[in-house]
């Protein structure tokens, strides 16, 4: 069948889609310039159908193929089919042709358009559940739920009385993890940064109290959208590149802060998927650095799996945050008085988890030692904050002897 891969109301290309949810055939590219980025101008099937299994990968998951019979359906083509593959993050969407529905950009949008619920309120609840406001009334697949990325279990729900968007991300197997991402706005909150604000819930369904975090909507709307990073390196950037682009656009503040707050919470999946650029949708121009996102892999959320504070996991550009702080090459806009008596703040937070008592101590330590390690870096820099490189070399080589030799006497 065929559709159009549209950007807003933009004819980008005319493609041939079979029920496998594969472009079988490129009709035609009629808009080049607002193909997405990692498709080229001289673009094949392959390279669509890979960007469509990416961007809906979600539908084959082995989450959604049990739902497939309350869905509806018999594969996970159907789905992204059904909801035009329409996603929070940018304002791509697919167009059936002919289109005897009328749709246009302000149709199939959630920020101009109501979304259903249907599809989250049977992620969360039971087989037997009937779910819509008629009994045996059809699914409505107006939802970004099946373009949603990452591992984490998470769905999108429309509040019809306050008229906003909430994404929820579901703690059942990973508990810690919805914590991890309140924290994170705290310590975000207290440095002035841009970013997500999350907060807890507990999501009732039946007799089960289901730990979440949650946020208010997204930072894109109709006039702009995000450009992960991953996306400029499956187009064939280098990490190299990412960085260039981040001085080219003058961002370099926003990502430094970005390393510090991944620094202090100890964020180990900041990933090239887990940060970007917004740009205007409507010119393409890189407008801004991405408000912070996404800290469900920090602040020791994999306990008890590890012991809190025994490990230094960072990315992209590094494999420890030691390495990666070192990247940053501008202090001046870092408040250190502000993280004082951040730990009470964070033991609220703690105290409303099952956590034992005696985690969240190490764990408050941990966060207390971390922001001191970070302080300590400051001494390596002028009272304008600016980096005496030969003394910070110095101080980590001197740091890393008196470890070496603390752990020779332990022996």
């Amino acid at each position: 069948m065929n559709y159009y891969l549209m950007h807003k109301d933009h004819k980008v290309a005319l493609l041939d889609i079979n029920e496998k949810g594969e472009v079988v055939k490129v009709k035609a590219v009629l808009c080049p310039e607002r193909l997405p980025v990692g498709i080229p101008s001289d673009c094949g099937p392959k390279d669509f159908t890979k960007w469509f299994k990416k961007r809906c990968d979600i539908v084959n998951s082995a989450k959604y193929k049990k739902m497939y019979n309350q869905l509806q359906v018999t594969q996970g083509a159907e789905l992204f089919l059904h909801s035009y593959a329409v996603s929070m993050s940018d304002c791509y969407w697919i167009r059936p042709e002919p289109n005897l529905s009328k749709r246009n950009w302000s149709r199939v949008n959630f920020y101009d358009t109501p979304m259903s619920n249907d599809v989250s309120l049977l992620l969360v609840s039971s087989p037997a559940d009937n779910i819509g406001d008629e009994a045996g009334r059809p699914i409505r697949y107006n939802t970004p739920n099946f373009t949603i990325q990452g591992n984490t279990d998470k769905f999108w729900f429309y509040d019809k009385h306050k008229h906003e968007n909430f994404l929820f991300k579901i703690g059942r197997q990973r508990q810690t993890s919805v914590y991890s991402e309140v924290v994170g706005s705290v310590i975000n909150n207290r440095l002035g940064l841009s970013h997500i604000e999350y907060n807890f819930v507990n999501l009732c369904v039946k007799d089960e109290r289901i730990p979440c975090s949650v946020c208010e909507s997204m930072f894109t709307d109709d006039s702009k959208e995000l450009v992960t990073m991953q996306e400029y390196i499956d187009a064939g950037k280098t990490a190299k590149d990412i960085l260039d682009m981040i001085y080219a656009s003058h961002l370099e503040i926003p990502f430094y802060k970005m390393l510090v707050s991944d620094y202090i919470l100890m964020n180990t999946d900041r990933s090239f998927s887990n940060f970007g650029f917004i740009r205007d949708s409507e010119s393409l121009d890189i407008i801004d650095f991405a408000p912070l996102y996404d800290y469900t892999d920090s602040f020791y959320f994999d306990w008890p799996q590890r012991k809190v504070g025994s490990y230094d996991k960072a990315k992209p550009f590094f494999d420890t945050h030691e390495k990666q702080i070192r990247m940053v090459k501008d202090f001046s806009w870092y408040d250190d008085s502000s993280l004082i008596g951040v730990e009470s703040a964070v033991d609220y937070i703690l105290r409303l988890s099952a956590i034992p008592q005696v985690v969240q101590e190490e764990m408050k330590t941990a966060l207390r030692n971390r922001i001191g390690r970070l302080n300590s870096y400051l001494c390596a820099w002028g009272s304008g904050k600016t980096l005496d490189q030969k003394l910070w070399e110095a101080k980590i080589e001197a740091e890393k002897e008196m470890e070496e030799q603390g752990n020779g006497k332990e022996e």
